[in-house]
């Protein structure tokens, strides 16, 4: 995924501020699996504890271990700001 920064001030990002959340209220949180995170570390394409300058862009994987039959028309992702979560944002998944 892409965040992009369209405020005035600096942001930072991490896997953390990232759910994925299902219309009964399920909740999942980012895969903190060590080989996943080496992985997607090495490659640089891991949100570790980003900060994202005002007009900046910064990509990146974010991995979810949520059951294979999840219905993904069911569910979204859901995104924060800031390690108090004073904005969010849901995406639907498709």
């Amino acid at each position: 995924m892409t965040v992009k920064n369209d405020k005035k001030k600096p942001i930072s990002i991490t896997q953390d501020f990232f759910k994925i959340e299902s219309d009964d209220g399920t909740t999942y949180d980012t895969s903190d699996d060590g080989d996943v995170f080496t992985i997607l570390t090495s490659k640089k394409t891991a949100f570790t504890f980003d900060k994202i300058n005002p007009g900046n862009s910064e990509s990146g994987q974010i991995v979810f271990d949520v059951p294979k039959n999840i219905d993904l028309s069911k569910v979204h992702l859901t995104a924060q700001t800031g390690l108090f979560g004073t904005e969010q944002v849901k995406i639907n998944l498709k």
